[in-house]
């Protein structure tokens, strides 16, 4: 262990310290993020509880007047959820709802579902109809209860499309531009990136540090020789380059 330290603290030729490796983020896990998350919710409507639809009339007849129903929760104001109690499981009539819809094993609730209409005209028939039960005693009878929930799953499927245009702007952005800096080197189209050099600027390289093409040197040398000394090539006979 001492070792690996003494060699990550250890200075390079010119006494400076290595430089890190720059952590470069990788486009391709937002795409994979997102397939996940689609997956997640498809998977989960699924494996979810086998809900079957109903309507009120059918409710209220067939299954509250047979004192079929354990609790019912109206969500949002807007759907009413049954939970049926466990000896209504075990009738054939519920026999679509009493499992899950995959793996199996008693499905715990809700069982069914329908829309209330307006909030104050369903409480009134929910008191009609547990009047109605006269021969069923109160602690038996189904209860009703209100809960406001959200529903992330519809958020994800309303924001996801945005999402994955904005996802695939970005790319497009990032391939067009080489695949460095992001996308707002598009705009950098069309500009020069020569630099301009001039007798103060510091050059560091040198024709001995180009290895290989020995004629190609010797001819750049000359050129620059007669630039610096015209005088010695012209009263030679010779011409400038062109």
């Amino acid at each position: 262990m001492a070792e690996e330290n003494k060699n990550r603290n250890q200075k390079d030729n010119k006494g400076k310290f290595p430089k890190k490796p720059k952590f470069s983020f990788n486009y391709m896990w937002i795409y994979v993020a997102l397939a996940i998350g689609i997956l997640a919710i498809q998977v989960s409507e699924f494996t979810g509880p086998a809900m079957k639809e109903t309507t009120w009339q059918t409710f209220k007849t067939e299954m509250l007047a047979n004192n079929e129903v354990e609790k019912v929760i109206v969500v949002n104001k807007e759907k009413a959820e049954v939970y049926l109690n466990k000896e209504s499981l075990e009738l054939d009539k519920h026999k679509k709802v009493a499992e899950r819809a995959i793996g199996g094993g008693t499905n715990p609730g809700p069982h069914y579902y329908f829309n209330v209409g307006p909030p104050e005209a369903f409480a009134k028939e929910w008191k009609e109809a547990q009047d109605a039960l006269a021969d069923v005693p109160d602690n038996e009878k189904a209860t009703l209860s209100y809960e406001n929930r959200q529903d992330w799953g519809e958020v994800i499927q309303w924001i996801l499309p945005f999402v994955l245009i904005i996802g695939v702007w970005i790319f497009i952005m990032r391939r067009m531009s080489g695949g460095a800096g992001g996308g707002a080197q598009i705009f950098n189209i069309g500009k020069s990136k020569a630099q301009l050099f001039d007798k103060d600027t510091q050059v560091n390289v040198t024709f001995e540090d180009v290895a290989g093409l020995d004629e190609a040197k010797l001819e750049i040398k000359e050129i620059v020789d007669f630039l610096k000394n015209p005088k010695k090539y012209t009263n030679l006979g010779a011409k400038i380059p062109k």
